[in-house]
């Protein structure tokens, strides 16, 4: 299948699986630690089958293994952070948000290691936190703003998905993307296992009992999340990094669209805000966002 296929089969399932989670925060479940928790429970499906197939090779350095295994963590902490937000914010307002790792990688890249960013890639960088801020606020009577209390957790796990690929390109030097697939999960498994007590066990002891349920669990976090995993892996594998990364960065695209079209009359699954005035202020924030990233990683 060409890199480019592949790519959006990444992008759509990326953006399908969390509108699902909204889905599944908004209706089915009665907290995020419980989607947390299965969340979790999709790691150990992916870490058993890939440590099988994709053994370590003797001699493998320990600091590669540990880098990979770091970067899990840090990405379990971010979508942890991610999945507690949108449980109560709009999803097509919070993964925007999300979505910004790449600014931060390129910022890290300058001021740690030294290199140098062209005037067009600043100019992007500027247009995504621009369109970041924008998405975050709510017009209200007489025109004025209110800001997102929410925008800081999301920049924090932006942060932590940029640290997460700059500790993951450490280990990638060693260890095939196969591998490096299962080394983060277990990584990322870490922090989810914190949300596991006897109440949130029992929650997800209890949707089990629902066939609708653990239809959509089992939809987003394991055959979705799978797909759009090796989809991206077989894109990276094939592709260009800069084109693949590019077409990567579009899953907010998706999430609009699909979360304003069950938002509607027609099929009222969520509660999106749909009016004009603010289906315009969210399409310009994306679009900014977006083409922002492509900005920087082009």
């Amino acid at each position: 299948m060409p890199w480019a296929v592949l790519t959006i089969v990444f992008a759509g399932s990326y953006g399908v699986t969390n509108v699902v989670e909204k889905v599944l925060l908004t209706r089915y479940l009665p907290d995020s630690a419980t989607l947390i928790a299965w969340f979790g429970i999709a790691q150990i499906a992916f870490i058993i089958p890939f440590a099988i197939l994709f053994p370590l090779e003797n001699g493998t350095p320990f600091l590669s293994i540990a880098s990979l295994v770091g970067s899990g963590v840090l990405y379990g902490l971010a979508f942890s952070i991610l999945l507690y937000v949108i449980r109560t914010a709009e999803v097509s307002r919070a993964f925007p948000i999300f979505n910004t790792s790449p600014v931060f990688v390129a910022l890290f890249s300058v001021m740690v290691l030294g290199q140098h960013l062209d005037v067009v890639k600043w100019g992007a960088i500027v247009l995504t936190l621009l369109g970041a801020v924008l998405i975050t606020v709510e017009l209200r009577g007489g025109g004025r703003f209110r800001f997102d209390r929410s925008f800081w957790m999301l920049m924090l796990a932006a942060l932590l998905v940029a640290g997460d690929f700059l500790t993951a390109s450490h280990g990638l030097k060693d260890i095939d993307p196969f591998q490096a697939l299962w080394l983060q999960r277990i990584g990322a498994f870490l922090p989810l296992a914190i949300w596991w007590n006897r109440d949130t066990l029992g929650n997800v002891r209890a949707s089990m009992r629902s066939p609708v349920t653990m239809a959509l669990i089992l939809g987003s976090e394991f055959a979705l999340s799978a797909a759009a995993q090796l989809a991206l892996l077989g894109a990276l594998e094939r592709g260009p990094v800069s084109l693949v990364s590019a077409i990567g960065a579009t899953p907010p695209v998706w999430i609009f669209v699909i979360g304003t079209a069950v938002s509607t009359r027609f099929l009222p699954i969520l509660s999106e805000t749909i009016d004009r005035r603010t289906l315009s202020l969210k399409a310009v924030a994306i679009a900014m966002t977006v083409v922002g990233t492509i900005g920087v990683v082009l």
